[in-house]
């Protein structure tokens, strides 16, 4: 088929292929950088949820730690109350 066209329709269709190429380069390099973007934004929000639960834990920690110590130290007053003879 292409044997039987002349130079200037194969000059014409080599000109619109390397256009297309062109659009279709600049068209990847923007999607490639749109999806860089989207990656950093996903990996920001990984980081921010990974902190957020850290921050979660260590306060479910420190409440604990301190429901549990008034009880000892109410245990002990208990204690030390009921071995005092009056």
């Amino acid at each position: 088929m292409l044997r039987t066209l002349s130079t200037s329709v194969l000059a014409e269709l080599v000109g619109d292929m390397e256009r297309r190429i062109r659009l279709y380069s600049e068209s990847l390099v923007e999607e490639l950088a749109l999806r860089d973007e989207l990656d950093f934004a996903k990996e920001q929000r990984n980081q921010f949820i990974w902190l957020l639960l850290r921050v979660q834990k260590r306060r479910h920690q420190f409440t604990q730690l301190h429901r549990q110590q008034p009880q000892q130290q109410r245990d002990e007053t208990c204690q030390s109350n009921s071995g005092v003879s009056t």
